[in-house]
């Protein structure tokens, strides 16, 4: 037995749907500990409807970074900057 956390249910739709649209692998790219911090702030967000409108215009247009007004951002960022070196 394990103490990881199940990948899929620990990420909110959400985080799952910018994460896959930054092209980042969050089970790769971060520790159980860390996916479960952001998965927490992504629950918490106080603008999902701004989110789902950015998804929904990156699925179309595309996206390299995230958007300022994600609750993880500067994760994204850094994961986003590693995956590209």
């Amino acid at each position: 037995m394990t103490d990881r956390p199940n990948i899929d249910t620990a990420i909110p739709h959400l985080m799952g749907r910018m994460a896959s649209t930054l092209g980042i692998n969050p089970a790769e790219a971060f520790d159980p500990a860390t996916i479960e911090a952001a998965a927490e702030r992504c629950t918490h967000c106080p603008d999902v409807a701004a989110c789902r409108e950015w998804l929904d215009l990156a699925a179309i247009r595309g996206a390299d970074r995230p958007p300022e007004l994600c609750a993880n951002h500067d994760l994204f960022e850094k994961a986003g900057q590693i995956e590209t070196i």
